[in-house]
């Protein structure tokens, strides 16, 4: 049985148990907040929660606050380190209005119309089975553009300063793999109305390694992009704490429930460009309805039925489109 003290004290730093912390460990296990907090967690995972119930007693769970093999499991589980809640006697996190303008358009000269976000990634302690750090085609590569593509068809170009290094003075995040405790498996910092050279960070626990890691590492690469761009966890969906599985479409966004809050502040609108553009390159079209991508080697075409472009997998530094 997993111990009652670990579930506390996961409780309290992720928002749901209300104590200082000083305190979390004399909490009884019949305390009225103690049940409270575990009913309103398994609430807030339900995916997870019944899979894991399902697992072992053949049903879905209750939200009873009642903590049995399906809810031990759950609280095992790998998550983000991000906390779900405001976290008793820390100040709040940054609130999706608080950042309603990450990140900001005009940040790349020549990109005066395109909210882009820069990261260097750092590879140096990348794990093995992620592929050679050299390796264009690497697990790491493809995962990355899945989540990269995601981006860019909701509005908000990700670039990579490791790859490209005219963007090395516009860095907003740095990428690194490391240890993490326990079941953290990714780490990022909330962004709160940046500025163009504002720069923030995301970890990645290095020992992360699941049965389909193309898959599951795209969608952790988007969760914690997730949160540098402003994003706190959602109830289901990319931005749910527990990382769900088997979202790696480049479309999930627009079928997420964080999309209300993307389309706010990138647009919804696909970018079309360069990829791998920058500061010399022009700047991409603008004016008419441009069809976001669905996929890799999926089309793009302007109003007057001009073909702009597709996409494609796997590839390091990006294909230009429509350049």
């Amino acid at each position: 049985m997993r111990n009652r003290g670990k579930i506390k004290r996961l409780l309290r730093r992720t928002g749901w148990l209300q104590v200082a912390k000083s305190q979390v460990d004399n909490i009884a296990d019949d305390d009225p907040r103690f049940i409270q907090a575990v009913k309103e967690y398994t609430e807030f995972h339900p995916d997870l929660f019944h899979r894991c119930c399902r697992k072992h007693n053949g049903v879905m769970g209750t939200h009873d606050g009642i903590i049995g093999p399906g809810s031990e499991e759950m609280f095992g589980s790998d998550r983000c380190g991000e906390p779900d809640r405001p976290v008793f006697g820390k100040p709040a996190a940054a609130t999706a209005e608080a950042s309603a303008r990450s990140w900001k358009k005009g940040c790349i000269p020549g990109w005066e119309d395109v909210h882009t976000f820069v990261v260097d990634v750092d590879k140096s302690n990348m794990p093995a089975f992620l592929g050679a750090k050299d390796d264009p085609n690497s697990i790491m590569e493809q995962a990355w553009e899945l989540m990269r593509l995601s981006y860019w068809n909701i509005g908000l170009a990700v670039l990579r300063s490791d790859i490209d290094s005219r963007y090395a003075s516009h860095v907003n995040s740095r990428m690194t793999f490391t240890n993490l405790r326990g079941s953290t498996i990714g780490l990022a910092i909330v962004g709160n109305n940046p500025k163009c050279g504002s720069t923030i960070w995301m970890k990645y626990d290095r020992g992360y390694s699941p049965s389909d890691l193309v898959s599951e590492w795209s969608t952790l690469f988007r969760h914690e992009g997730g949160h540098n761009v402003g994003l706190s966890h959602f109830r289901g969906g990319t931005m749910n704490s527990s990382i769900l599985r088997g979202l790696d479409d480049p479309d999930q966004w627009r079928n997420d429930p964080a999309f209300g809050q993307l389309e706010k502040w990138f647009t919804g609108v696909a970018v079309i460009g360069g990829p791998g553009g920058g500061p010399d390159d022009p700047p991409p079209p603008t004016g008419g309805t441009i069809h976001h991508f669905t996929g890799p080697g999926q089309e793009a075409w302007d109003k007057d039925g001009n073909f702009l472009g597709s996409l494609t997998i796997g590839l390091t530094p990006p294909p230009t489109i429509g350049g």
